[in-house]
């Protein structure tokens, strides 16, 4: 969900606008579904430090639950892409959307589940330390691949905005 804000600064520079941000759609609307099956209440838009965020009035639901939540924008979206691979740039955005919000950071969708599963099996002391762990490695990995990627090829500034709001959701906390 803080990817959001990422794919927004990046469709400004995106030569297929309509297409990324029908993909973006396609994954927000299907969290909001989600939500609507899992009975979790009518959500409401919550901008933080790293984007814009889907907030659910039913804070209570369980693990589960809220792992469902989290994986059906990344679900959806990789099936979207299957399903209208014809439209060949809507297909890419879609699926790329979909594996960048299943990194394990905070603020993406990824480091919901990643949340979730540790909630699930370990204590909340426990789970909150490994989770910060690997928040940073992941946001640290990131930077170098995309250090690595600019050097190779040349400057791309959507990696690089990428990268910049992965490091400040790790050092944050999340949205």
């Amino acid at each position: 969900m803080a990817a959001f804000a990422v794919f927004i600064l990046c469709a400004a520079a995106s030569p297929h606008p309509a297409a990324l941000f029908s993909a973006m759609l396609t994954h927000e609307a299907a969290h909001i579904i989600c939500a609507a099956v899992l009975r979790l209440g009518v959500p409401h838009l919550e901008a933080g430090r790293t984007g814009i965020r889907i907030v659910y009035r039913n804070g209570g639901a369980d693990s589960k639950k809220r792992l469902l939540l989290c994986l059906s924008g990344p679900a959806v979206g990789a099936l979207s892409a299957l399903i209208f691979s014809r439209f060949y740039y809507f297909a890419v955005y879609s699926a790329g959307f979909s594996i960048v919000n299943l990194l394990p950071l905070p603020g993406f969708d990824g480091g919901g589940v990643l949340s979730e599963l540790l909630e699930l099996l370990f204590l909340p002391d426990t789970a909150s330390r490994i989770e910060r762990v690997v928040f940073a490695v992941c946001a640290a990995v990131l930077c170098a691949a995309s250090a690595a990627v600019q050097l190779k090829y040349g400057a791309n500034l959507s990696l690089a905005v990428l990268c910049c709001a992965c490091v400040v959701a790790a050092l944050c906390g999340g949205a």
